[in-house]
């Protein structure tokens, strides 16, 4: 007797997933990554997520571009397909690559490009700056006008109340924080709890470490009037 594969799972929080929505977690494993994407695959009690946020280049890791497996005890949903879909990579010479269709495995392409690269030659060519972009459907642009396009914590803009993740106290997720040595944290996602976890230097070279954890360490978190999609190189240094 076979079983055919789910077409729905459930998250965390016990919400119903389908392909194409957008989920975020945390892997297991020795070295936890936290991902965040749009399902391309269901398994027993996991799914496949199409990697969008880690920039990463030249290494073994996974990442944009590439697909992951992670269980759905893990998993929490951030937007549903119906509302906001990811439709590929935008580079800095304002391609936009897509998967290209009828292919075995990944492979990405542009218009006007005669190549299709695999994910890791793409992050090559581009030193890793591939920036997600997201398609938000026409009912929910019409329900709402006006309003932040934008669903995850993370993903909002600076002032948008929607943005505000509470974990012990409340913290905006889309601005730089600065511990008691003046080290710069950038937050990275929630894992399935709801807890905010940030990375140091926003290097995806560091591991995202949750901010209870971070707290612990280097004392309390101090929020900067910077956010998050300014650069860690291009960041001041503040006068002590």
């Amino acid at each position: 007797m076979t079983t055919s594969k789910p077409a729905t799972l459930t998250d965390a929080a016990g919400r119903t997933i389908r392909a194409g929505d957008t989920v975020g977690g945390t892997t297991s494993g020795r070295y936890q990554t936290t991902v965040l994407g749009p399902v391309v695959q269901f398994g027993r009690g996991k799914v496949k997520v199409r990697l969008t946020n880690r920039p990463d280049y030249g290494g073994l890791r996974d990442a944009n571009g590439d697909d992951v497996w992670i269980s759905t005890d893990r998993v929490f949903l951030v937007h549903p397909a119906t509302e906001r879909r990811f439709k590929g990579f935008r580079t800095p010479d304002g391609r936009v690559w897509t998967v290209a269709a009828r292919t075995k495995g990944v492979l990405w392409e542009a218009p006007l490009v005669p190549q299709r690269y695999e994910g890791h030659r793409l992050r090559s060519v581009y030193q890793g700056k591939l920036q997600p972009v997201w398609e938000t459907t026409p009912a929910t642009a019409q329900a709402a006008p006006g309003s932040c396009d934008c669903y995850g914590p993370t993903l909002h803009g600076r002032h948008c109340p929607a943005a505000v993740v509470h974990w012990g106290r409340d913290y905006n997720a889309t601005v730089w924080y600065r511990d008691r040595d003046g080290a710069w944290w950038c937050p990275d996602g929630l894992d399935a709890r709801g807890c905010l976890f940030l990375r140091l230097n926003g290097d995806p070279a560091y591991s995202a470490v949750p901010v209870d954890e971070i707290e612990t360490e280097h004392g309390p978190l101090r929020p900067t009037d910077h956010g998050t999609e300014v650069p860690y190189g291009a960041l001041p240094e503040l006068a002590d």
